[in-house]
């Protein structure tokens, strides 16, 4: 059921060393940020002074360590280039770096509730799961304790089928698209600012 309803789409991760003052002087915040582009990456400073920052997706095959330290740090140049140049004067890199499966439907809408007699599931957030998933699990266990009069947000939404390679093929060619679209909004805006 499940493998019908929901893509498994991997996503990267990477931990810069240790930053010290430095990452304080480019991200004065202990909160999660991320970018507006359709194709984003988030990022947040972690207590020991190392920088997290999460990007890309794949749908098909897994990139390799050291190509996602290599993306996360291409990726700090573009965002944050001043850090990247004391990073860089530093001599301090990417310590760690990893991939994992996100759950993503093609309505981008989580899968929670039974999906058969006795078996349930809470899934599908597509890297959202920070906002409502705690609502979802709520909803979910209430219905496992049998209050079915209770208020089920999430059994109203639909559970569109993945169409299998055709839906992978899909979600890559939307995450380029997407890709594309940030690179010409970004060229845009710089013409606009030398102007």
């Amino acid at each position: 059921m499940l493998t019908s309803r929901i893509l498994p789409i991997r996503t990267y991760i990477g931990v810069t060393e240790p930053l010290g003052e430095m990452v304080l002087r480019h991200i004065p915040t202990e909160c999660a940020i991320g970018d507006t582009r359709r194709a984003g990456n988030y990022y947040r400073r972690l207590p020991d002074g190392r920088l997290l920052w999460g990007m890309g997706i794949t749908a098909f095959g897994t990139l390799s360590i050291p190509k996602v330290k290599a993306m996360v740090l291409r990726d700090i140049a573009a965002i944050l280039p001043g850090l990247a140049d004391e990073m860089r004067s530093a001599g301090r890199g990417v310590d760690y770096g990893w991939a994992g499966n996100m759950a993503y439907a093609p309505h981008f809408l989580p899968l929670v509730g039974e999906i058969r007699p006795g078996f349930h599931a809470l899934t599908g957030f597509g890297g959202h799961g920070m906002n409502t998933a705690p609502a979802a699990a709520l909803s979910l266990v209430s219905q496992m304790q049998g209050n079915l009069g209770d208020p089920t947000p999430f059994s109203q939404i639909p559970r569109p089928p993945v169409f299998g390679i055709l839906g992978r093929i899909a979600a890559e060619g939307s995450y380029r698209w997407r890709i594309l679209q940030d690179f010409r909004a970004e060229k845009v805006s710089q013409s606009h600012q030398g102007q």
